[in-house]
């Protein structure tokens, strides 16, 4: 049947026969938002690179069947964790990564406040692709209480440190040692930046 997704008042719909040559308008009309029906991704994940805090955040939704956000749930929770090919959702193998909170404000389950679950703060350690992210909720008023986002990579960082991997051993005066030192810089989730940088 006939539906509009997008809310709000005088809408109308034209009626036209292209054999007859005719045409009508119907009469103004309101489109309400509607029941709560599942979760959506209102924003997907932005920029990742490993430590780091996703840039932007992720933000779930519940909607109406048109997709609009229902502003009046003040219920439930959303938490999110890295999808995994046994959650159900075609998830695949990721590279291994742990999910991090980077702010002492940051947390892996957020409350519901006007019909969305917002985000912060929220990062993956190692880089790699595929990952993707798993919502579940509380909010009881909906069928289907998970939503995945879509594959996303996490890159290499900022470099943060500089870490020894090998340390000098057989150092004899004028002789070059016989373990020489081994330097790598590292980025917040301890990948190997790959950049060539004096050290």
């Amino acid at each position: 049947g006939i539906k509009l997704n997008d809310l709000g008042e005088a809408f109308e719909l034209n009626f036209f026969s292209l054999d007859f040559g005719l045409q009508i308008d119907s009469a103004k009309f309101k489109n309400v938002l509607g029941d709560p029906f599942e979760l959506q991704i209102l924003m997907e994940v932005g920029t990742a690179t490993g430590g780091e805090a996703f840039l932007p955040q992720p933000v779930v939704g519940i909607v109406d069947r048109g997709g609009n956000t229902i502003q009046a749930i003040e219920e439930g929770t959303l938490t999110v964790a890295i999808c995994l090919p046994e959650d159900g959702f075609g998830c695949d193998e990721h590279p291994g990564g742990q999910l991090l909170t980077t702010s002492l404000s940051s947390a892996y389950t957020v409350d519901i406040v006007e019909g969305k679950g917002v985000f912060s703060g929220i990062a993956i350690d190692k880089m790699g692709y595929p990952y993707q992210l798993i919502f579940t909720t509380t909010f009881s008023g909906i069928a289907v209480k998970k939503i995945v986002t879509n594959r996303f990579t996490v890159g290499a960082g900022r470099a943060v440190r500089v870490l020894v991997e090998s340390a000098i051993a057989g150092a004899r005066g004028g002789i070059p040692f016989s373990t020489q030192p081994k330097i790598s810089v590292r980025d917040a989730g301890g990948n190997i930046v790959t950049e060539n940088a004096l050290v």
